[in-house]
């Protein structure tokens, strides 16, 4: 029986995060929904209330004295500040208008935070094959931006000087590709 063809190459795999490890974090959304509004989230709110109530469960969940369970939801502390993390993600995201945080030097994007790794790495790496030398040889080029996760990983194993392993289309045994 011949399968049928999947191109999921560069996508999300959210079988490595497991739907039932949202339940506690769903009861808090919909306790918020019940006290609020349905959505009322996506209007987003200011970062920083939103860190101090995430704190405040936190302090909470911390204090040897305290319930795990909110007072008013009756639901984890830390169920809580998931909620509260991943709302702030959504806002920094959807509505970075509201980051209200103290912020002196203006933030780097993800694309060059990568490539000042991946330079560090560079400059810190002993030896380098001639192949991984002429890759980082054309820094003016924006190939860094083009890389796909998986590939932005696999050039940090290669510059930390691991193995990257090759499956030998001969035989059933793989080989190293690139070795230091």
């Amino acid at each position: 029986m011949e399968l049928a063809k999947r191109f999921n190459k560069g996508k999300l795999r959210w079988r490595n995060f497991p739907m039932f490890l949202f339940k506690p974090v769903i009861e808090v959304a919909q306790f918020g929904e019940e006290k609020y509004d349905t959505f009322n989230f996506l209007k987003g709110a200011p970062t920083l209330d939103s860190l101090d109530s995430l704190k405040r469960h936190l302090e909470k969940f911390e204090n040897p004295f305290e319930s795990d369970l909110d007072e008013e939801s009756l639901k984890n502390h830390m169920a809580h500040v998931a909620w509260n993390a991943l709302f702030i993600l959504y806002t920094l995201e959807n509505h970075p208008e509201l980051d209200d945080r103290y912020k002196p030097c203006p933030q780097k994007t993800e694309t060059e935070v990568n490539l000042n790794i991946l330079e560090e790495k560079s400059n810190n790496s002993k030896s380098l094959s001639s192949s991984s030398d002429e890759i980082l040889a054309e820094p003016k080029k924006n190939w860094i931006n083009d890389m796909t996760p998986e590939q932005m990983r696999t050039l940090q194993l290669i510059l930390e000087g691991g193995k990257l392993l090759m499956p030998n289309p001969t035989t059933a045994l793989s080989t190293p590709l690139l070795s230091f």
